[in-house]
């Protein structure tokens, strides 16, 4: 079975080609983006098991963002890299800090997969 995952990133090559490639190798099908609105069009596709939003890439718009997935009832799974923002308290699953230990990101998101 396929697990989708989106993931709104920084910019920074780096960390958004390491990330797409470990969650890959283990069975997601990553779309990595640079911006909220981008994840809005995204959500309107399909189902997604995770959103993995950076807090580096949500300066931005994302209070806009998080305040529209707080009113969605179906959401996807929400994980959060960087500091937990405190007016996301229920909305986001899983705070990962930076920098980001990509196994730990790896071996939670398996661990959840059955859920």
């Amino acid at each position: 079975m396929s697990r989708s995952v989106v993931v709104l990133i920084e910019n920074s090559i780096g960390p958004r080609l390491l990330l797409a490639t470990r969650l890959s190798e283990v069975g997601y099908t990553v779309t990595v983006l640079s911006a909220a609105d981008a994840v809005r069009e995204q959500m309107k596709t399909g189902t997604l098991d995770w959103l993995i939003l950076d807090e580096a890439a949500m300066r931005q718009d994302g209070a806009a963002l998080l305040g529209q997935l707080a009113r969605t009832r179906e959401r996807p799974r929400i994980a959060w890299l960087g500091p937990h923002p405190p007016a996301a308290q229920g909305l986001i699953q899983v705070s990962f800090d930076k920098p980001l230990d990509y196994g730990k990101v790896i071996r939670f998101l398996s661990a959840t997969n059955d859920e």
